[in-house]
């Protein structure tokens, strides 16, 4: 829209890393969670419709649903018609104490997001919160992620909207505990850069620029 690319600061999302320990539960089985908002932007639906693909592969697996929204029920629903469903926990909102210890228990987390606009232009806090707590990432390659990240470094791509493409990047952490934990460690190390007090100083620095 005719702005200078010289006049706009972006600083990103921060999180509180202190509050989170990126030590992980040792289980004989793989545990995904996708936690937050189940809203239709969140792209949550997807996750029922590639445990199909990810439990022909590692029966095992456990899906942990941390939260609510509008498309709770159709992922309930889709958990079940796609025989998925004994893997689901879904517990609704928690306190922000008991959602981190579910985090702890989780070895891959889930950033699902459709590929829109808006999404392309954030963050989300999610990921951020992946990565303090020392858990791999999965997401959506989406603009704004793939500014800070990297595949098959600290998260593991798929392409939106597409359950196969977020099956297989499941699969292919499920099956090399090697390359999970390596990129659990190198998240929790990309996150540093990205707590909250390092980010209030980004913030004072540009607010009293020129």
């Amino acid at each position: 829209r005719g702005g200078k690319a010289s006049k706009i600061h972006v600083v990103y999302d921060g999180a509180e890393t202190d509050q989170f320990d990126p030590k992980k539960e040792e289980n004989k089985h793989i545990t995904i969670i996708h936690h937050g908002g189940l809203q239709p932007h969140d792209g949550a639906t997807l996750i029922p419709k590639a445990a199909k693909y990810v439990l022909e592969k590692h029966p095992d697996t456990k899906f942990l649903i941390v939260g609510e929204g509008a498309e709770l029920e159709k992922i309930k629903t889709l958990a079940k018609e796609n025989n998925a469903e004994q893997a689901f926990e879904f517990t609704g909102w928690l306190p922000y104490e008991k959602m981190k210890g579910y985090l702890g228990k989780a070895d891959i987390g889930l950033v699902t997001r459709t590929n829109t606009l808006p999404n392309n232009t954030i963050l989300t806090l999610k990921l951020l919160e992946y990565w303090a707590s020392g858990t791999a990432a999965v997401v959506s390659k989406l603009k704004g992620i793939a500014e800070i990240s990297k595949d098959g470094e600290n998260v593991a791509f798929f392409e939106p909207e597409n359950e196969k493409s977020l099956a297989e990047a499941i699969i292919k952490l499920a099956g090399n505990r090697k390359a999970l934990k390596q990129m659990q460690k190198n998240g929790n190390e990309t996150v540093k850069a990205f707590d909250w007090d390092k980010m209030a100083e980004k913030i004072a620095e540009t607010s009293l620029s020129n």
